[in-house]
């Protein structure tokens, strides 16, 4: 009888010694915690595009130009001519898509959505070389003319 009292008390005491023990555990939390990255504006178009072939009072068929947002933040884009005062270039026109209405280069903008964290967003534009409001002259062919065009891209 002693023998079953006293493994009762010990036992009363080790289950009694737990309940103390697990009200005061402890849980160490651990987190990585990162600051704000900094606005990073990056775009990458291609290097080169042929428009096609143009006339006097004619246009290019509209050609896509493809556009990657390559920094971490949602842009505006918007095309310049290097050389303002091209009187054959400063004639592209611009547009979201292809059946939107265009716009001359120098007036024309679209937004690019920011990319998930590390990738890359996507889109496009259409561009054409329209001629059919030109009034300077064209008194010989000019085969191989070419513009720089520069895409400029500021945070939305």
């Amino acid at each position: 009888m002693r023998l079953i009292v006293l493994i009762l008390f010990l036992s009363l005491i080790f289950i009694g010694s737990l309940v103390i023990v697990n009200a005061n555990d402890i849980l160490t939390v651990e987190a990585n915690i990162f600051g704000l990255e900094p606005p990073r504006i990056s775009v990458n178009v291609p290097d080169y595009i042929f428009v096609g072939n143009a006339s006097k009072e004619t246009e290019t068929d509209k050609v896509r130009v493809d556009i990657n947002n390559t920094g971490n933040v949602a842009i505006v884009i918007s095309p310049e001519l290097v050389n303002e005062s091209d009187e054959i270039f400063s004639n592209l026109y611009f547009a979201r898509r292809a059946a939107d209405s265009y716009k001359r280069i120098g007036s024309w903008s679209m937004n690019v959505s920011a990319p998930t964290a590390g990738g890359v967003e996507s889109d496009y534009m259409y561009m054409k070389l329209d001629l059919r409001n030109f009034d300077g002259n064209i008194t010989e062919d000019r085969i191989g003319k070419r513009a720089d065009v520069r895409f400029i891209a500021t945070a939305q």
